[in-house]
C-alpha cells in the first residue's frame, strides 16, 4: 500500500523543480537544508506566532486545531492539518465565519516581506484540499506578509494551474519510476537541500552547458 502523501511543498516544488519534486516525492535523498531557507522558515514561524497572539490580543476566539473535532463558528483554527486521499496541507490559520452556511478563509502566514508566486501556489493548494475535506467551495483566502500586511487572494480558477501538477506527481505514485528527471541547473539551485547531488550528477555527466549557466548565475 503506498502511503505516501502530497504536500503543500512537493506541489511548490514541482512548479519550479521537477526534480526536487520528485525526490521529496519519493524520499529517495534527505539532502541538507540551506540555511537561507531555514532562515525563511523561522521568520515564517515567528510570523504566525505573532498574527496569532495578535487575534488573541483583539479578543478573537483561537482554537487549536485537533483532527476529527468540527469547527466552531465565529472562531480562527491555529496551525490545523488537512488530510484527504493523498493529499495534505498544513493551513496556518483558517478563519471560520458565521453566515447562513459554514464560510472558511484559510490563511497563509509567510516569512517574506513581498508575495511570491509559489506562496499563492501554496494557498491554492490549501484551498484545494479544504475544498475537498469541508465539502466546500472556498474561492479565495489571505496571505500576511511578515509585516502583518494582509493580502486578499482570489483562487478563482486554480484547478486548471493545480489539477496537472497533481496528475503528474500521482502517476508518480503510481508507476515509482526507476528514472528521475533530468538535473536542470538554474540560480535558485543553490538554495536547494538537493543541490551538492545535483551539481555532481551535472559534474559527472560532463554537462558543462549546465555548469557554466550555474556560474554565471551566481
Amino acid at each position: 500500500m503506498n502511503n505516501k502523501l502530497i504536500s503543500s511543498s512537493i506541489v511548490i516544488s514541482y512548479k519550479a523543480c521537477r526534480r526536487k519534486a520528485f525526490l521529496l516525492l519519493m524520499n529517495r535523498e534527505d539532502g541538507i537544508i540551506h540555511e537561507y531557507q531555514s532562515m525563511l522558515e523561522n521568520l515564517r514561524c515567528q510570523n504566525r506566532d505573532r498574527q496569532i497572539n495578535n487575534l488573541i490580543e483583539q479578543g478573537d476566539m483561537v482554537k487549536q486545531y485537533v483532527e476529527h473535532q468540527p469547527l466552531e463558528t465565529e472562531t480562527y483554527v491555529a496551525n490545523a492539518k488537512f488530510r484527504v486521499g493523498d493529499l495534505e496541507a498544513d493551513c496556518d490559520i483558517l478563519q471560520n465565519l458565521r453566515t447562513n452556511q459554514d464560510e472558511y478563509v484559510p490563511i497563509l502566514v509567510t516569512g517574506t516581506y513581498k508575495i511570491h508566486e509559489e506562496q499563492k501556489l501554496e494557498l491554492m493548494f490549501i484551498c484545494h484540499v479544504l475544498n475537498e475535506t469541508l465539502n466546500t467551495n472556498i474561492q479565495s483566502g489571505r496571505i500576511i506578509d511578515l509585516e502583518g500586511r494582509n493580502h486578499k487572494i482570489k483562487l478563482l480558477g486554480s484547478t486548471k494551474t493545480l489539477l496537472p501538477i497533481l496528475n503528474s506527481l500521482r502517476e508518480w505514485l503510481l508507476t515509482s519510476p526507476a528514472d528521475m528527471p533530468p538535473v536542470i541547473l538554474s540560480k535558485d539551485c543553490p538554495y536547494c537541500q538537493f543541490f551538492s547531488s545535483c551539481k555532481d550528477v551535472a559534474e559527472k555527466n560532463d554537462d558543462l552547458s549546465q555548469l557554466d549557466r550555474l556560474n554565471t548565475k551566481q
